[in-house]
Order: structure tokens, then sequence, then C-alpha cells
């Protein structure tokens, strides 16, 4: 072989072959740790579900007399849950001095008892402004759809809404009864035609209860 080529030939045979590009690994994805609202978030929806499951029942009455409060919709929610897509974030009771404010002045504007429209607040809602019953009542009065709309109520979940057309209902009930309380709370509850069917309250567990409790409220709260 020619002296001249043999280094170049050398240099060919001895040099290393190319090697592979190695593959970057893939970026990791940052998680962002959750805030911490989403945090306190979480745990009352654990609390709340270690308790009563997918829906909430609260006050007096028994579960399915009480109310739902909104919850994310669940994979498989059972046929007798109502959900409320507006917020689905659990609401608290509204704070007790903006609570009075518009009770009283619904109230008075209705020249009803200001103690007696809390004590069916506390009975039918426990002063949350987003309650749902299974039956579809709203707001912290309960008011059923029909009746929302015979009294013109624009939002069911505005508690001052609420207040000033449960006021008026109320005021309706007692002088349709002529001042008998306990006849136009049972009326509230299960509707003017069952108590004028039973010629005073009817006697549905849940209505007897429900005059019960609240005119118990109102006892303590006068003694």
């Amino acid at each position: 072989m020619n002296r001249v080529l043999l280094p170049l030939w050398l240099t060919i045979v001895c040099a290393e072959p190319p090697q592979d590009k190695v593959a970057a690994p893939p970026a990791v994805e940052q998680v962002k740790p959750p805030t911490r609202m989403q945090t306190s978030l979480e745990k009352q929806r654990a609390s709340v579900r270690k308790q009563v499951g997918d829906y909430i029942s609260v006050g007096d009455s028994p579960p399915n007399d009480g109310f739902l409060l909104p919850w994310p919709k669940p994979a498989a929610p059972a046929a007798n849950i109502a959900f409320q897509s507006i917020d689905p974030i659990l609401c608290d009771p509204m704070p007790e001095p903006e609570l009075e404010r518009i009770v009283k002045n619904a109230a008075d504007r209705q020249s009803v008892n200001a103690k007696l429209v809390r004590a069916i607040i506390t009975q039918e809602s426990g002063g949350r402004p987003c309650a749902v019953s299974t039956a579809g009542a709203q707001g912290l009065m309960q008011l059923m759809p029909e009746v929302q709309r015979e009294l013109a109520v624009g939002d069911p979940f505005d508690p001052r809404e609420s207040v000033e057309a449960g006021a008026k209902l109320l005021r309706t009930l007692i002088d349709r009864y002529a001042g008998n309380v306990p006849k136009a709370l049972a009326a509230y509850n299960a509707g003017p035609g069952a108590v004028d069917r039973a010629g005073g309250i009817p006697p549905i567990p849940e209505t007897t209860n429900y005059v019960a409790q609240i005119v118990k409220k109102i006892t303590q709260k006068i003694e």
C-alpha cells in the first residue's frame, strides 16, 4: 500500500463510529401546591362525606324532612338527592347580626313577629341561604317554585328576597286563620289545603313536629 495513503486509511479504520443521540428525559411537570382555600374546602368535603355520605341534612327534623346543600354531583347520585348548580361550594349560615337586620326589616313591613320569622328560618334552613330541599324548596325560608312565582321572587337564594317573600306568605296565612299561629305554621309546612281538610293541624308527623319545634323556639325566646 502506498505509504502516503496509509495514515489516512488508519485514521478512517480506527475512527470511532458516530454515537447515537440519547433523547433527553421528558420534563417532569411541576405540580403546584394547593392553595389554602383549596385545602380548607377539601377538609370540609372530607368531613361532610365522613358524617353523612353524599348529602347533608340539617335542622331538628329527621334527615328526609331536612334540606340539602349544594354539592358536586357524584358519578352515580342517589335518585332523591337535589343539586343546585349555581354554587357547588357549601355555604355557611349567615352572620347573625346581618340576618337579624334582614328579618326585622321584612317583619316590620309585613306586620309579623320578627321572632316568629327567625324561628321559621332556623327550622327551615338553619340560616343557610343556599339551602335546597329534596322537594325543591329553596333559600332561607324554603319557598317552593310555585310560591316564588306568586310572590314575584327573582332570586330565591338572595336572603332579602327570600325573607321578604316568606314574611309576606306568613302574613297571608295568619290572616287566613284569623291570627291562629299554629295553624298558619302548619299551612306554611303542609299547605293550606291540608290544614283546611283537617280542620286544624293535620296529623302529619313532619308537620306536627315542625309546629311544635317553632312554638318551642318562640316560647324560649319570650321567656
